[in-house]
């Protein structure tokens, strides 16, 4: 099933992560296994998407990620 329907555009090389950019920012989506990364600029579309998700799935938020298949993610702010 696909959750993203002509909404995000799909990955080329990896077709599981979803990618969407807008005028006020950018977000990624990219379930794995049992969990999910997302990433983005923008707080507003970052909780949009979760509150999307959480509504269709049973979903909880496992905070701030640092590592993800073992790489390091470190989070930048532009300010």
């Amino acid at each position: 099933m696909d959750i993203f329907p002509n909404k995000f555009k799909i990955n080329k090389v990896e077709k599981y992560i979803y990618m969407k950019n807008t005028d006020i920012g950018y977000i990624i989506v990219y379930p794995y296994i049992d969990e999910m990364l997302i990433l983005g600029n923008n707080d507003h579309m970052i909780k949009y998407i979760k509150k999307m998700l959480t509504n269709k799935f049973y979903m909880k938020y496992l905070g701030v990620i640092d590592i993800i298949q073992e790489i390091k993610i470190i989070r930048i702010f532009d300010r």
